[in-house]
């Protein structure tokens, strides 16, 4: 038999439900969603929450004072993918649910918002707002001050992340809601100590079908990132790219590429670079002979990779990616102040820096390549830059 947890407990201390009890209804949905995600290739993640309302003809009350809700999985293993083992409180108004400001189910610190995980579901996700008036310190919790008109509109009481296991063959993960409970605020109760609370019904049993369809997706596209994108030339023979960017001090070279797959996810998380450190061009690739390490994680059809420290300067890189049976290859030259690609740093890019550090505004479209620095703005400080680079020795040029 499961325990009487402080959740439940704290729910015992209201009355029965009268004839003209709030209704709260929950749900759960994919962030930006529905009650349906997709994920097409392995390692991918779904961002999903779970939803109060209290339904538009209960007028009785002044919102939520206690929420709670078990997530059940679909087979035992499923629950151990959510990220953290746990749902998280996602603030604002439900910060007063949260430990110390709410009462939550133990352990104490930090509490157990997002539910105990016992291995096949996550048990009483949720907590309830200092309705009891108590000021702390003896008890220590709860202490914080009441929200009113929580869920009177639908309200997200927990977020969580499910990351899709890897598989060989297509499979459908359910994630259930159930044993749902709720107190409302008594309607004009206005503190500032005790509220008066009544149980409310629910409406519960929404389920998230989360399905993994196990198809590797092929690469289309490839960015630089260093807060704006430089979009990679991905035609075969066509011009390298190069990103003219140092970023943050001492930050040269490249940081962040993300590679981008139509028809499912990359199917793994692992690249080769080669490189180039010879001038003129055109290159001929090598084993990289720098300091870098990358990181790739998967997500949602794309390959996102670090390179710590970043790739050094004045170099083209090749790196090779995998997606199944199909292998592809991206160019990039990482040369600071290159900012007309033409491999060299010299009076053009001044020039293309000038022009548009004189234009109004300011935007990734017209600005990535030429804010050199990183900073927001296209300025003298760019132009610095350029010319420092033009003018050393044996950083102005990269194949």
């Amino acid at each position: 038999m499961r325990k009487l947890t402080a959740l439940a407990a704290l729910a015992l201390v209201v009355s029965a439900v009268s004839a003209d009890a709030a209704n709260v209804t929950f749900s759960i949905r994919e962030v930006g969603g529905d009650n349906t995600a997709e994920v097409p290739g392995a390692g991918g993640a779904v961002n999903f929450e779970i939803v109060a309302d209290i339904d538009s003809d209960s007028t009785d009350n002044d919102g939520l004072a206690l929420v709670g809700v078990d997530l059940t999985f679909s087979s035992a293993a499923v629950v151990g993918h959510v990220s953290g083992g746990a749902m998280s409180n996602p603030g604002g108004v439900m910060s007063a649910f949260n430990y110390p400001d709410g009462v939550t189910n133990p352990p104490f610190p930090p509490g157990s918002y997002g539910g105990t995980n016992n291995g096949t579901s996550l048990l009483q996700i949720g907590g309830g707002q200092n309705t009891i008036g108590n000021p702390g310190p003896t008890p220590p919790f709860p202490v914080g001050a009441v929200n009113e008109e929580v869920a009177v509109t639908a309200q997200v009481v927990a977020t969580g992340t499910y990351n899709v296991p890897s598989g060989s063959s297509p499979t459908t993960y359910v994630l259930t809601l159930a044993n749902c409970f709720a107190n409302t605020i008594d309607n004009g109760e206005v503190g500032p100590s005790v509220f008066n609370v009544s149980a409310a019904t629910t409406t519960c049993g929404a389920a998230l079908t989360i399905s993994y369809s196990g198809i590797s997706g092929t690469l289309s596209s490839a960015v630089a990132r260093k807060t704006c994108d430089i979009n990679i030339d991905m035609t075969p023979g066509g011009a390298i790219t190069s990103d003219p960017r140092q970023g943050t001090p001492g930050g040269r070279g490249i940081s962040n590429v993300v590679f981008a797959y139509t028809g499912g996810d990359p199917a793994n998380n692992s690249i080769t670079i080669q490189e180039d450190a010879s001038c003129p061009s055109p290159p001929t690739f090598g084993a990289y002979t720098g300091t870098s390490v990358p990181s790739c994680t998967i997500g949602l059809g794309v390959l996102d990779c670090t390179f710590t420290p970043n790739l050094e300067n004045a170099r083209t890189y090749r790196f090779t990616v995998a997606s199944g049976a199909v292998t592809a290859q991206v160019e990039l030259r990482g040369l600071v102040g290159d900012v007309s690609g033409d491999g060299n740093v010299n009076a053009t890019d001044r020039s293309l820096v000038v022009s548009q550090w004189t234009a109004p505004g300011y935007s990734c479209a017209t600005d990535a390549a030429t804010d050199i620095n990183v900073s927001g703005a296209t300025d003298a400080t760019d132009r610095s830059l350029v010319v420092a680079q033009w003018t050393g020795v044996g950083t102005n040029c990269a194949p």
